[in-house]
C-alpha cells in the first residue's frame, strides 16, 4: 500500500505533465470513436439494430430518424453502431456528413458509398474484398459494363488508383480511361444521374447483405437560413434509396431536435413517412452515466488504468463537485461534460487550467483544423458547396444559375459556372452548351471557376475557341489556386459542424450565425482574389467611405455604432477593399483613408 502511494507520488509530481488528455477529443467521429458505454442511449441503439435486423430478415428497406439536442451524442451512437456491424456478416457502414448541395448530393453519396468499400479494417482487408470476391460472377455480368470493370480491377489489385478514383466519381483523364477500356463521362449534367446508378448497382450487389447509409448533420444541408433546396433533393434521395428496387439499404438520420420541425415543413407527406415514421430521441446524461463515460476515458490512458485499477473512485484523479456543476436536475449534454472534464485534467495535470481563447480565436484554430488537402478532382464540390456561403458572407445572395450557370448575382446580370473537368472531352463540352447558351445582353457577364492545377493544355485548339469565344462575348477564366479551394471546403466545414451543433466552445454550440458573422469579418487571404473577381459590391462601401473620409481614422467599434452594423461587416467591407481603406489590426482594430503616395522621384 506504501509503495502504491510512494508510485502515484513520483508519478504526480515528475510524469503526469506528460499524460495525454483523454477528454481532448470533444466531438464523436463514428469512423474513430472506440470508447463507449453501453448504457449511454441503449434504447436508441437497439432501435437501430432492430431496424438493421428487421431490413435483413424482410428484405425491404428502412429508415430512422435519431433526433436530440447538440452534444447528446447522436455521432457517438452511430460509432457503436459501426462496432456491431463489424461483427455482423455481409453488412457495410456507410458515414455521410451532409455538408453538400442539391446538385451535388447523389455524387457526395457515391463518394461516402465508394470511401466505405475502400476503407481497410485492422487486419488492413478491405470491405471491397470482403463483400464482392465472393460476387464474382454477378460483377462479371453487370449490366453497367464499366462499373464492372472497375470492380474487377479493385478485387484483383489492377490500376488500383485509377479505379478507386472513378469508382469515388472523380473524373479521370483520356489516357487513364483508354488505358483501361472505359467510356468517357457523360453530359456535366448527367453525372448526377450516373452517380445515383452507381450507388443501387452496389448495393445491389450487397445483397443479401445490409448496406448502412448514416446521414449525419441534416442541418448542414442549409448553405444559409432559406435554403430548402438540399433538404428537398436529401429527402427525394432518401425516398430513392428506401423503394424498390433495392431492399437491403438501412438509412439512420441525424438531426437535432431544434431542426425537426424544419424537416415536417419542408419534406413532402411521403418522404415525411418514410424518413419520420420511425424515430427515437437521444437524451443527456444522468449523473450515473457520466461517471461510468468518465472513467472509461480515463481508463484509455494506461498509465492512469494501472494506478486507478481497485481504485473504489470511479473519477479519480478528477474531483466529483466541479462536474456536477453542468448539470441540471440531474442531467447534461455528454459534450458539456466532457468539456469540463478537459479543463480540469488540465488542471490536475499541469496546475493550472490551459489558457482560454476568445471566440475569435477559437474560430480561426477551428477554421485551421479544418483545412485540408483536396485533390483537383474533388475541388468542384469544394467550390459549388463552399462559394454560396462566400458570396452570403460578402452580402451578396446568389440565385440559381440555370441550364448550363451555377450561380448567378445582381439579378442575373453576372453568371457563374464552375469549369473543373479534368477530362479533355467533357470539359470541351462543358464550355460548348455554356457558349450557346451565353447570350449577353447590356451589362450582362460571365465567370468560369477553373482550378489553377487543371491548366489547359496548349494543343487543346477546340476547347481555347470556345474560351476564345465566352471571352468575346464578356466572358472570364478565373483559376481558382489550391489554397482557395481548400479555404472554401474548410469554411463549409466549419458552418456545416456549428449548423449541426458540433462546434463546441466551452462545452457549449456555437450559433451557426455567430460563424456566419465571424466568417463575414474574417475570409482567409487565400481568397482575396477570388472575391475580387466576383466584384460584389459591399453595401457598406460607400458609407463606410465617407465616415473615413471625414474622420481619416476611425476604430471598427466607433465605425459600426455610426453605421449601424456589425463590427464583422465594417472590418470585412475595410479588407475586402484596399483601395479605398486602411485596416489596422490588434486589440482596436481601426479602419483609416488611403492617402495616394507620391512618388518624389518622379515629380524631380
Amino acid at each position: 500500500m506504501a509503495a502504491t502511494a510512494h508510485f502515484m507520488l513520483q508519478f504526480r509530481l515528475e510524469d503526469k505533465k506528460l499524460l495525454p488528455n483523454p477528454f481532448g477529443r470533444v466531438v464523436g467521429d463514428p469512423l474513430e470513436d472506440s470508447i463507449d458505454v453501453q448504457e449511454i442511449n441503449r434504447e436508441a441503439f437497439d432501435a437501430c439494430r432492430r431496424l438493421i435486423e428487421d431490413v435483413k430478415s424482410q428484405r425491404g428497406s428502412g429508415a430512422i430518424t435519431l433526433f436530440g439536442d447538440a452534444g447528446t451524442g447522436k455521432t457517438h451512437l452511430l460509432g457503436r453502431v459501426r462496432r456491431w456491424l463489424e461483427t455482423t456478416p455481409e453488412s457495410l457502414f456507410v458515414a455521410v456528413r451532409m455538408d453538400t448541395s442539391a446538385r451535388m448530393l447523389w455524387r457526395h453519396l457515391r463518394r461516402s458509398l465508394a470511401d466505405a468499400l475502400l476503407r481497410a479494417d485492422a487486419s488492413g482487408r478491405r470491405a471491397i474484398d470482403r463483400l464482392l470476391r465472393a460476387r464474382r460472377n454477378t460483377v462479371e455480368h453487370l449490366p453497367e459494363r464499366d462499373l464492372a470493370i472497375v470492380l474487377e480491377n479493385l478485387v484483383d489489385g489492377k490500376h488500383v488508383r485509377d479505379s478507386a478514383a472513378w469508382l469515388r466519381g472523380q473524373e479521370l483523364p483520356e489516357t487513364a480511361l483508354d488505358r483501361m477500356e472505359l467510356a468517357g463521362p457523360g453530359p456535366e449534367e448527367n453525372q448526377e444521374v450516373a452517380s445515383r446508378n452507381a450507388v443501387v448497382s452496389l448495393c445491389s450487389l450487397i445483397e443479401p447483405g445490409v448496406v448502412v447509409f448514416c446521414l449525419d448533420q441534416w442541418e448542414a444541408l442549409q448553405s444559409f437560413a432559406s435554403d430548402t433546396e438540399g433538404l428537398f433533393a436529401s429527402g427525394q434521395a432518401v425516398s430513392f434509396l428506401h423503394d424498390p428496387p433495392l431492399r437491403n439499404v438501412c438509412i439512420i438520420c441525424c438531426v437535432q431536435s431544434g431542426f425537426m420541425p424544419r424537416l415536417e415543413t419542408v419534406l413532402d407527406e411521403a418522404i415525411r413517412h418514410r424518413l419520420l415514421s420511425r424515430r427515437q430521441g437521444i437524451h443527456p446524461l444522468d449523473w450515473d452515466q457520466a461517471r461510468r463515460l468518465i472513467s472509461a476515458r480515463l481508463d484509455e490512458v494506461q498509465a492512469l488504468s494501472e494506478i486507478r485499477r481497485g481504485n473504489g473512485n470511479l473519477l479519480w484523479p478528477l474531483a466529483e463537485a466541479p462536474i456536477r456543476q453542468v448539470f441540471t436536475a440531474n442531467a447534461a449534454p455528454a459534450r458539456r461534460v466532457i468539456s469540463r472534464c478537459k479543463d480540469l485534467f488540465d488542471l490536475w495535470r499541469c496546475g493550472e487550467e490551459a489558457p482560454e481563447k476568445t471566440l475569435d480565436a477559437f474560430l480561426e484554430s477551428m477554421l485551421e483544423e479544418r483545412i485540408q488537402r483536396v485533390d483537383p478532382a474533388d475541388a468542384e464540390a469544394a467550390v459549388r458547396n463552399g462559394l454560396p456561403l462566400l458570396l452570403h458572407s460578402m452580402a451578396a445572395a446568389p440565385g440559381a444559375g440555370g441550364g448550363a450557370f451555377d450561380f448567378s448575382l445582381r439579378g442575373g446580370r453576372q453568371r457563374i459556372a464552375v469549369c473543373n473537368q479534368a477530362n479533355a472531352r467533357s470539359l470541351l463540352a462543358r464550355l460548348q452548351k455554356i457558349d450557346e447558351a451565353f447570350r449577353p445582353g447590356e451589362g450582362q457577364s460571365i465567370l468560369l471557376l477553373r482550378d489553377a492545377r487543371l491548366p489547359i493544355g496548349a494543343k487543346a485548339e477546340k476547347t481555347r475557341q470556345r474560351l476564345k469565344s465566352i471571352e468575346d462575348k464578356g466572358g472570364r477564366l478565373v483559376a481558382i489556386s489550391q489554397e482557395a479551394v481548400e479555404a472554401l471546403a474548410a469554411l463549409r466545414r466549419l458552418l456545416a459542424d456549428a449548423q449541426s451543433g458540433d462546434l463546441a466552445y466551452r462545452g457549449d454550440p456555437v450559433p451557426a450565425s455567430s460563424v456566419e458573422q465571424w466568417i463575414a469579418g474574417h475570409l482567409p487571404s487565400s481568397v482575396e482574389s477570388l472575391v475580387s473577381a466576383l466584384e460584389v459590391a459591399n453595401p457598406l462601401s460607400p458609407r463606410l467611405a465617407d465616415l473615413v473620409s471625414q474622420r481619416k481614422i476611425v476604430s471598427v467599434e466607433e465605425a459600426a455604432r455610426a453605421l449601424e452594423a456589425r463590427s464583422e461587416e465594417v472590418e470585412s467591407c475595410a479588407r475586402r477593399d484596399p483601395r479605398l481603406f486602411g485596416f489596422l489590426g490588434g486589440g482596436t482594430p481601426a479602419v483609416f483613408q488611403v492617402v495616394e503616395r507620391v512618388d518624389s522621384a518622379a515629380t524631380e
